[in-house]
């Protein structure tokens, strides 16, 4: 593909959610909080609850020297609008459940990916897995005349 495709698929792609995510102005923090509140522990969380850990947590970032200004009221409603929650209210249910967008769930694995740490296949390692693999072979033969050889 030539750069000017390139280029253009950039552009276009810049102005999804998920970009908008990682280049957002607290991407670091919002990333963090995200992860935390809607991806580590809980998938889809009620109203109520949200706001009340966002609150929580954003105070507690306050308190290490975070410059993070506005409520959670705020950020929820934030969040909704640039596509990183989604809402809905299911059936009989009395309030409102958020869950991360497909967008936010990207942009979070993207990071995760950068920090994973890449091991190093070095030819001594390649060499036992490839003896292991070759004994495991040999180990599930179905021919009992083989195996014995």
């Amino acid at each position: 593909m030539k750069p000017e495709l390139y280029a253009s698929t950039y552009e276009r792609l810049r102005r999804e959610p998920a970009w908008s995510l990682l280049t957002a102005q607290l991407a670091p923090q919002v990333l963090a909080l995200l992860q935390h509140l809607l991806f580590t522990t809980d998938r889809i969380l009620p109203s109520s609850v949200l706001h009340q850990r966002l609150t929580i947590e954003l105070d507690e970032l306050r308190r290490q020297g975070r410059d993070i200004a506005g409520t959670a009221n705020y950020y929820v409603s934030s969040w909704l609008r640039e596509g990183w929650l989604e809402r809905r209210l299911p059936e009989g249910a009395e309030e409102e459940e958020f869950e991360l967008s497909t967008a936010a769930l990207q942009a979070l694995r993207l990071v995760s990916a950068l920090q994973t740490s890449r091991a190093v296949a070095t030819e001594s390692r390649l060499s036992l897995v490839m003896d292991q693999l070759s004994k495991l072979a040999q180990d599930t033969d179905a021919n009992p005349e083989s195996r014995l050889e």
